[in-house]
């Protein structure tokens, strides 16, 4: 975790001094095509595939060319809405930028469920290698772009690059593989869980790139890519734990789901560990948010250091939220899961609304109240 934290932090670092704000925005505008797209190709179908203690092959192969058939729908969908994207924030470029992460998004379909299924198994020390790798090559092909010019061209080749080796590789370490079996009957019981996931993830997802389309329209791409900087230089820790955490903590929570004093034991173990991790260094980097992005990005990213301190203290109260989310998951609670993802939206959208006229820091220190009052 710490290596992939350091070396995720070193690529960033190198490509803020390679890159402009401007050029980071344009890609920034790009960043809620491609989380609705994952919603729609990641739907709550592959969790089944840990959730469900005993999930049968012809299962498996439904759900996996299910993915296949949603992740084409939604990239022909982008693919038509492009020139209207590009045409909405009067960025002509956005429309080529937005076909080739329709490759990135068809290449990380052809790996949800078998990523899941090697997740299920806990071969936590393959994973990770396969990652590692994968942001190696993908750094360095995005890096290599950035030092001959490409601007916003090198972000998103970096994306491709990165989904198309973890797919070949996570193929190359998995023994399972899908059967051409599509079983409509299996596909109609499966919905029964994922339907209220995905339901629930598409508001998450609403509430959080929100952002991302207010900024784009009323601010310039100068001041979205120092929000969007300063949002990505928080979220790297807390996803370098969370994504660990939710590979150990999702399957076992599935499989105690039946013992439910075992489990809370559990999500309080999580959270006590997740504070104990996360606490020291988000609450640090708030208070040298300044010195920090300056020794790390350069003085053309310090208008991003006013950002910084929200986005640690949401970073922070959002890690304490996912195993109790997983938890959730795990015992098909999915309903609750959406109500209170529907009463965090609600809060979002009215801190948005009351902050927008008082500028773009208002608008980020309401972030952290969301979150708190979610938590609560």
């Amino acid at each position: 975790m710490t290596l992939r934290f350091g070396f995720q932090l070193l690529v960033t670092a190198i490509l803020a001094r390679l890159l402009t704000p401007t050029e980071f925005g344009v890609v920034a505008l790009i960043i809620p095509i491609r989380v609705v797209a994952d919603l729609f190709t990641a739907n709550g179908l592959t969790l089944v595939v840990v959730q469900k203690r005993n999930i049968s092959d012809d299962e498996c192969s439904t759900i996996y060319w299910t993915q296949i058939a949603i992740s084409l729908a939604i990239i022909l969908g982008i693919m038509v809405a492009a020139p209207a994207m590009a045409q909405f924030y009067n960025q002509p470029a956005l429309k080529s930028l937005i076909y080739v992460v329709c490759l990135s998004i068809f290449a990380g379909s052809l790996a949800n469920v078998i990523g899941e299924k090697i997740g299920r198994d806990l071969r936590l020390r393959a994973i990770a290698t396969v990652n590692l790798t994968a942001s190696t090559v993908s750094a360095a092909v995005a890096v290599t772009l950035a030092l001959h010019g490409y601007g916003p061209w090198a972000l998103v080749w970096q994306g491709v690059a990165y989904n198309a080796l973890l797919t070949i590789l996570l193929w190359c370490i998995s023994k399972w593989r899908p059967k051409f079996r599509f079983k409509p009957a299996l596909l109609r019981s499966l919905f029964e869980f994922s339907g209220y996931v995905f339901a629930s993830k598409l508001v998450s997802v609403f509430d959080q790139r929100f952002f991302a389309l207010v900024i784009g329209k009323q601010f310039s791409l100068a001041e979205l890519g120092q929000f969007s900087r300063a949002s990505n230089f928080s979220s790297t820790p807390m996803n370098a734990v969370n994504q660990i955490t939710t590979r150990i903590t999702f399957p076992i929570y599935s499989e105690v789901q039946a013992d439910r004093e075992r489990l809370k034991r559990g999500v309080r173990d999580v959270m006590r560990a997740t504070i104990a991790l996360q606490a020291p260094a988000m609450l640090g980097l708030a208070a040298i948010a300044g010195p920090a992005t300056l020794l790390v990005f350069g003085s053309q990213w310090l208008p991003a250091a006013v950002f910084l301190p929200s986005f640690c203290i949401f970073a922070l109260l959002t890690s304490l939220q996912n195993p109790l989310e997983k938890a959730l998951l795990a015992t098909a609670n999915t309903k609750t899961l959406l109500w209170i993802g529907l009463v965090r939206s609600l809060l979002f959208i009215s801190c948005i609304l009351l902050a927008l006229p008082y500028g773009l820091l208002a608008l980020t220190i309401t972030i952290p109240f969301v979150a708190l009052a979610t938590l609560l």
